[in-house]
């Protein structure tokens, strides 16, 4: 128990009493001082029971009420006055201000020497100390016996929730669940005020953005509360940190008692031990995806020879070597936290943020029935999507678009909201072509960048076309042929503020039919078919010959590349 001022009232010296300040006399005392000159306020903290004989203030009733004003400002527990050797009482209003202020003020005879009371002071915060430090060691040991021994992070948990008389949660660095303790005895169940799934972040979204989201700046624990109903129920979250390393969160909700000061020695103990428990389990998780990164690094660029024991290590992933498979890489271009001055607590934040999207990269593919390997390389996430032996379709339409595009929006729905570029290249029909497709995604991606759509996705076998009129082809060239295709279309729909140039394109995508471009555009087929003929007197062609069909469609691309460079 913390020594307080009403401890020291009731204790064995004899004759103090309480003229002031009754309703803090539950005050802790932290530390006993002598107030030995007016100048001495520098060196008092908070928790200081202070004494003095009130020589100092004796002829200076001004400075005796600044004494109990300032004393108060601080913080100190309480102040402590020997009367009848230079004042006969404690002077009226100092009593008046120690009581507006509820500051202690406790006079006592002058039998007792000032380092009488500092000793016995002294002596029960030391037997306190011992006591708290035996304690201390007592909650230490039991927390690391449970690891030591053998017990799992489970067992941590339980033990930590057995020690404080509340619910725990842990969760990892990207604030997701790693595991979870009730005492069974919960005023609200625990379900109600947190969704406990698994490798998901058990607060919901409004909750999080009141949360530290620079790692270099949750040190220390803080508090919340979190609601439900009408009714808020306090939490204490302590980042589980050693050094410039945040392993994760520990989480106390308190739904059955306020924590005491044995609980939050329980709590620190805790935050050692799971963090050296998380450690224990990033190592052995880190070797595992140094192996599995070498294999696909080598996969990747091409490095692996042998058919067959690309193939072996191949299935060792969970791949099936004999399924064709679709490359998809999602770059991440910038997070909404762009302000972040701190270069460690970027990378931090990075990190977190890619393994949220590899998390949301396996759940849609879950959702969609998808088998699918999913790994990062720098800020890059790597998909090697397994096709059905059927399945060699126009990929920018149909499921596979649908799968990604549901990637794409559970990316866009995170709270960091991360800007990504995604990029799909062609079918790799064996495990030794998902280099070729690895590196036609990117080269997608790259071609994409240039255009103003450049959150779209950058399918390789749309894109070749653009490849193509890059590798050498003249500016000059470029220039010239855009001018005497679309150019000129564009230039009257300028001079006339006609829309020709997209009656044009929708053309195109319906290969020519007239029904289906006039859908595209939500007009009447008669008023397209009028749109076609005006495009052919401006341009002098004629759209059903496919060879001008295909100089127009040449002439869009370059329009797009020119428009890029």
């Amino acid at each position: 128990m913390p020594f307080t001022i009403a401890k020291l009232l009731e204790s064995d010296l004899r004759g103090l009493r309480l003229v002031a300040g009754k309703p803090s006399a539950d005050n802790v005392i932290l530390n006993v001082n002598v107030i030995e000159n007016p100048d001495s306020y520098d060196w008092f903290q908070p928790g200081d029971f202070l004494l003095t004989t009130g020589y100092i203030f004796r002829d200076d009733p001004k400075g005796q009420v600044d004494l109990v004003r300032k004393l108060r400002k601080l913080g100190c527990a309480g102040l402590g006055i020997k009367i009848k050797r230079y004042w006969p009482e404690i002077p009226p209003a100092m009593i008046t201000e120690a009581e507006r202020l509820e500051l202690p003020l406790i006079e006592f005879p002058v039998d007792y020497t000032l380092a009488q009371i500092s000793n016995y002071v002294n002596n029960e915060l030391r037997v306190r100390e011992d006591s708290i430090i035996r304690q201390h060691m007592r909650i230490h040991e039991m927390l690391l016996n449970s690891t030591l021994s053998g017990g799992s992070l489970k067992d941590i948990v339980m033990q930590l929730v057995e020690l404080v008389g509340n619910p725990i949660l842990v969760l990892d660095d990207a604030w997701q669940l790693l595991e979870y303790a009730e005492t069974g005895s919960e005023r609200v169940p625990l379900e109600k005020l947190f969704l406990l799934a698994k490798s998901q972040a058990p607060f919901p979204t409004e909750f999080m953005e009141t949360l530290p989201r620079d790692a270099a700046s949750f040190r220390k624990s803080i508090y919340r509360t979190i609601q439900v109903g009408s009714e808020e129920f306090p939490l204490m979250i302590l980042p589980v940190r050693i050094e410039y390393t945040t392993y994760g969160y520990i989480v106390c909700p308190m739904l059955n008692r306020d924590l005491g000061h044995l609980d939050y020695i329980a709590l620190e103990q805790a935050v050692t031990v799971v963090a050296l428990e998380r450690s224990k389990a990033q190592q052995f998780e880190e070797y595992k995806r140094m192996i599995r990164y070498d294999f696909f690094e080598d996969l990747l660029e091409g490095r692996i020879e042998s058919a067959k024991a690309g193939q072996h290590l191949a299935e060792l992933h969970g791949m099936s070597a004999d399924r064709p498979h679709l490359v998809i890489v999602i770059k991440v271009q910038a997070l909404k936290e762009q302000t972040i001055a701190d270069m460690v607590a970027k990378q931090v934040l990075l990190g977190q943020v890619m393994r949220r999207m590899t998390q949301e990269v396996h759940e849609a593919c879950q959702d969609k029935g998808r088998h699918v390997t999913v790994f990062q390389r720098g800020h890059k996430i790597v998909l090697f999507l397994q096709l059905f032996q059927d399945e060699h379709e126009q990929f920018s339409t149909g499921p596979i678009k649908d799968l990604i595009l549901a990637i794409q929006s559970r990316i866009m729905k995170m709270s960091e909201r991360p800007k990504t570029l995604i990029g799909v290249g062609r079918v790799a029909e064996e495990i030794s072509e998902l280099s070729r497709g690895y590196h036609e995604a990117c080269e997608a991606m790259r071609i994409q960048e240039g255009f103003s759509d450049s959150t779209a996705i950058a399918w390789y076998e749309n894109l070749m076309v653009y490849q193509l009129l890059e590798s050498g082809v003249p500016q000059s060239f470029l220039e010239d042929f855009y001018r005497r295709t679309v150019g000129r279309l564009e230039a009257y729909d300028r001079e006339n503020e006609s829309n020709l140039t997209e009656a044009l394109q929708a053309y195109i995508a319906a290969d020519g039919n007239i029904s289906q471009a006039a859908d595209r555009l939500f007009m009447h087929r008669n008023t397209m078919l009028y749109r076609v003929k005006k495009i052919e007197e401006v341009l002098q062609s004629d759209l059903k010959d496919w060879n001008q069909m295909l100089e127009l469609q040449l002439g869009f691309y370059i329009a797009q590349l020119l428009k890029k460079k």
